[in-house]
């Protein structure tokens, strides 16, 4: 995951940054139409 994560924030976010979220995120796929979360 630590590839995909430096391809797409590489340019936006520090290194240090893209190893914590690699230690911590989940990867979903998520489907078009599909809600994230439920606002209110």
């Amino acid at each position: 995951m630590i590839s995909e994560l430096k391809e797409s924030y590489g340019a936006h976010f520090e290194d240090a940054l893209i190893s914590e979220i690699n230690q911590v995120g989940t990867f979903k796929e998520v489907g078009a139409g599909q809600k994230l979360m439920e606002i209110g």
